[in-house]
């Protein structure tokens, strides 16, 4: 009898905790599609919402990776970096699509950040993609370049000869075996932290 009032009495708590979570579950739905809705009436994109954190919590750690510690202020100036490297080096234009290609890093979100303030589409490619695969992505993608990980050099080599993508190759790291492709640690050093000039529209993110 006492054991099966306790399946009873754990029933009703499981009952009441699947209610509970299901209301949480539903109230976080509404909140991000009240979000989301706000964002296509306001047209505000990704560096918008951004943009706002930095000014409300600009020494507040954004990053923390291995023994990189960065707070929103220096991600904000060291994407601004990017975005205007790429402004002053590249022909890239509001609604162009760009390939990037590297693993979870520090760099993959300044690069996102740095595409979205000029108005670019970031295609974002599986790290574990090869030869045609990798070639097949980068194509239906129609991307106009590509910005990847140094230790990637060989896998973007051997797909360089069926894509027209050699004329805007970025690396991130410190060595590249690729000669066509362009250190953008380099470039960020001159590049200005301000803001790029405001494009009229923003861009958006693709999983690839």
């Amino acid at each position: 009898m006492i054991y099966g009032a306790l399946q009873i009495n754990l029933s009703v708590a499981s009952y009441d905790l699947v209610v509970f979570l299901m209301c949480r579950m539903a109230k976080t739905v509404v909140k991000l599609i009240s979000l989301l809705r706000k964002g296509v009436t306001n047209k505000m994109y990704v560096s918008d919402y951004f943009q706002e954190t930095v000014k409300k919590n600009p020494n507040k750690v954004a990053i923390l990776y291995e023994n990189t510690k960065l707070t929103f202020q220096e991600v904000d100036e060291l994407s601004n970096r990017i975005a205007n490297a790429l402004r002053t080096s590249t022909p890239l234009q509001h609604g162009d699509t760009m390939a990037v290609f590297m693993e979870n890093c520090p760099e993959y979100v300044l690069t996102s950040l740095a595409l979205s303030k000029l108005g670019v589409t970031a295609a974002f490619l599986n790290y574990n993609l090869r030869g045609d695969s990798l070639a097949h992505c980068i194509r239906i993608a129609n991307c106009s370049g590509m910005i990847f990980a140094s230790s990637f050099a060989d896998a973007v080599s051997d797909i360089l000869p069926n894509l027209a993508i050699s004329e805007m190759l970025y690396f991130v790291g410190d060595e590249c075996s690729l000669p066509q492709a362009k250190s953008l640690n380099a470039a960020m050093k001159e590049a200005s932290p301000s803001n790029p000039p405001p494009v009229a529209g923003k861009s958006s993110l693709g999983m690839v």
